[in-house]
């Protein structure tokens, strides 16, 4: 399959795109010709990962702490602006966030949850509607 021909052009919102499986995906699907809205904790590593795009203005680097409800919602509010709507959603926020004891403590077991669950199920519950609806009156 040419995937250059499937995803040129998709509006695609990629979470955790700071680092990692996130900055790889948002290098690969750039290549393809899709627009993004890339989001991370680090603005200076997203902005470092736009400039290296071939056409960096036509993508959205936006900071946010995906563990703060206001900042989920105003993620999802400016990549709707942004990209007027929203073909694909990548999660790949969350991780271990370096805890180290595999006995983890109530409150870091709970943000791990939050994190990896919580943040993808919210953003999910916030676009999902909206891209099925449009989906529809194609």
């Amino acid at each position: 399959m040419n995937f250059n021909n499937f995803f040129k052009e998709k509006k695609i919102l990629i979470t955790g795109a700071s680092k990692g499986l996130g900055w790889v995906c948002a290098k690969t699907f750039e290549s393809w010709g899709s627009k993004l809205v890339i989001t991370g904790r680090s603005l200076d590593k997203l902005i470092k990962l736009q400039n290296s795009f071939t056409k960096p203005n036509e993508h959205l680097a936006f900071s946010a702490d995906l563990l703060n409800l206001s900042e989920i919602h105003s993620l999802v509010d400016r990549s709707n602006e942004f990209l007027g709507e929203v073909n694909i959603i990548i999660h790949t926020a969350g991780g271990g966030y370096g805890f180290r004891d595999p006995l983890l403590s109530w409150e870091q077991f709970e943000k791990l949850h939050r994190i990896n669950l919580g943040s993808a199920a919210e953003i999910n519950r916030l676009m999902i509607p909206h891209m099925l609806k449009k989906k529809k009156e194609v």
